[in-house]
């Protein structure tokens, strides 16, 4: 399963729970992060690949320090959402 797998899971599941308009902006900076990552596999996602792309973040675009922080939740959120399946 690759991260791309992970965030369309996390967008199905989360459909119903966000507003649409939520939805909609949640899914376009999902595309900024599956774009960057969204080839990588899950068992090989690690620290090094995560600052690689929050360093891309800063470095490469204009977005706020809010802004990214919002992938971060994004991200950190599709992660608890996985280790939550995992667990049941």
């Amino acid at each position: 399963k690759t991260m791309q797998d992970l965030f369309n899971e996390y967008l199905e599941y989360n459909k119903n729970r966000w507003s649409p308009k939520t939805y909609d902006s949640n899914k376009h900076w999902i595309k900024n992060i599956t774009d960057k990552i969204g080839h990588v596999k899950l068992q090989d996602l690690n620290v090094k690949i995560l600052e690689g792309f929050y360093n891309y973040l800063y470095d490469e675009t204009n977005y706020s320090d809010k802004t990214i922080q919002h992938h971060y939740v994004l991200i950190n959120g599709a992660l608890n959402k996985a280790i939550m399946l995992i667990q049941e």
